[in-house]
């Protein structure tokens, strides 16, 4: 196919499959609709589907009491036909949060796909013996010509020197130092990230597919209500493997319809939120000596007008080399970021105060413009820099954000998503998605403040 990164490129439709789905599950087209519209179509192999029809099925039958019948002389067929649409609604819901998102991620980035703003599900197809799939639409964007940067006249904002700034950083490495040697438990806490794997299997613990697992971060919830998941996971350790039918999983998994599947749950991994990793910050940020970590966390530490200098440099990066790389983004793209930053204003005690200043929705159109013309530069430089990712850079980026300070490092923020008041799954490629963008600034600033 054409680079699908230029969007003036002609309607055309191409399949792809993705090669770590050996049973071949899951496949996705991709056509162009118009020099501003994109759709991408996640294809379901009908055996999936077939066989968690048949799988929800079941499980109404065990769960269902209809008038007339007693609980387990239900035919099968009588739930299928009787239910037929709830089921298939179910499995909208099932696909859609247990294996499409995951995959959808993971296709925009392996086809290197620049799309502006988010993708908007568009239309859902079930059939049982024919195609299903999963229809998403966008914006694509048309990528920037990426010039030599690495030579760019880049100078840092320099830090305060104050040596109260030293001292500080030396009193928040020995007290995280403490933290760690105070940390003896190897079972998960409350405010720990976890990534947990998921595989759906019989009653008995046996797969329904092979090679079909699919993998989820949570930040285990410190709220006193009940949170089935929660329980469940403090319970355990790194590399544990257990057959569940836990409650958090169904109603994560399906809002619509009461169910009794069966997980395979493995911890994949853990961040303990009881102290700060000073190795992954390192390997975070390529850092060989002491020195250098003490130099880098200085970056978070000094403050100029209530901006750290660590902002201040990604913001200053930025700047030059989206003057280096001019690139125009449709306004539907500017208004989908400016709607999104007035939604998270709106939320601040301070909205009104923000609202009755003079320009404010003017400055809030620059900013939402500024944040989207940084998105599509920080994909292109990805790509075109081919920076790696693996899952060792989300736990880099997720033990930065365990403390205020730290958290400055970070850039690229991703949004928390929660469910009625409680910590949710978050599919673990949508956090790359994020991630990516993130490890692409620092892959920069290596660069040019390199001495």
């Amino acid at each position: 196919m054409s680079n699908p990164q230029v969007a003036s490129a002609p309607p055309e439709t191409v399949s792809h499959v993705c090669l770590d789905t050996p049973a071949t599950f899951l496949t996705h087209a991709i056509t162009y609709l118009s020099d501003h519209r994109i759709r991408i179509t996640i294809l379901i192999n009908p055996v999936l589907i077939h066989t968690l029809f048949n799988e929800a099925a079941h499980a109404q039958q065990k769960l269902l009491c209809p008038a007339g019948f007693e609980n387990r002389d239900i035919p099968l067929e009588f739930i299928k036909q009787q239910h037929y649409l709830s089921l298939i609604s179910h499995l909208k819901e099932f696909l859609l949060k247990f294996c499409v998102l995951n995959y959808l991620f993971k296709a925009v980035r392996t086809e290197k796909l620049i799309i502006g703003g988010e993708l908007t599900l568009d239309d859902i197809i079930i059939e049982l013996d024919g195609t299903s799939s999963f229809s998403f639409v966008g914006t694509p964007v048309v990528a920037p010509i990426i010039q030599e940067w690495r030579y760019l006249p880049f100078r840092a904002p320099k830090r305060k020197n104050y040596k109260d700034l030293d001292r500080q950083v030396e009193h928040f490495i020995a007290e995280e130092l403490r933290n760690l040697h105070m940390h003896v438990s190897t079972q998960i806490q409350e405010n720990d990230w976890i990534c947990i794997g998921l595989t759906r299997t019989d009653a008995h613990g046996t797969p329904l597919f092979a090679d079909f697992t699919h993998y989820f971060w949570i930040q285990i919830s410190d709220e006193k209500v009940e949170n089935p998941l929660r329980d469940l996971l403090v319970t355990m350790h790194l590399g544990d493997t257990i057959i569940t039918q836990n409650q958090g999983l169904q109603d994560y998994f399906s809002e619509q319809l009461t169910t009794n599947y069966s997980f395979k749950l493995e911890i994949i991994s853990r961040i303990p939120h009881s102290y700060v990793c000073f190795e992954q910050i390192k390997n975070h940020f390529r850092l060989k000596t002491k020195k250098d970590l003490l130099k880098k966390l200085i970056e978070v530490f000094s403050y100029r007008n209530d901006i750290s200098q660590r902002r201040a440099m990604a913001e200053e990066c930025l700047a030059l080399l989206l003057h280096k790389h001019p690139i125009e983004v449709p306004e539907s793209v500017i208004a989908s970021f400016q709607e999104s930053l007035l939604k998270a204003m709106h939320a601040s005690p301070d909205y009104n105060v923000y609202r009755t200043q003079k320009d404010f929705y003017m400055l809030v159109h620059s900013l939402a413009q500024k944040m989207a013309r940084e998105a599509v530069l920080l994909d292109a430089l990805a790509y075109h820099e081919k920076v790696p990712l693996e899952r060792t850079d989300i736990e880099n980026y997720l033990n930065c954000i365990k403390r205020p300070r730290t958290k400055e490092f970070i850039y690229a923020r991703s949004t928390i998503p929660h469910h009625e008041g409680q910590s949710t799954l978050i599919p673990e490629e949508e956090l790359m998605h994020t991630v990516v963008r993130e490890k692409t600034i620092n892959h920069v600033l290596y660069h040019l403040t390199k001495e």
